[in-house]
């Protein structure tokens, strides 16, 4: 392997993990939301 693509491959993995990172920092709260939006709505409709 050269050099070339050992630096590609590097700056790829960086750019897919901190990539991965962000997409979890706003997916994440934003799908618990849902899931306790979902929770909520479920045990009000359960009550009544």
């Amino acid at each position: 392997m050269n050099m070339d693509a050992l630096f590609n491959t590097f700056l790829h993995g960086i750019a897919w993990h901190t990539g991965g990172k962000l997409v979890n920092m706003f997916f994440v709260p934003i799908l618990l939301c849902f899931i306790a939006y979902g929770i909520y709505k479920f045990i009000k409709r359960r009550k009544e």
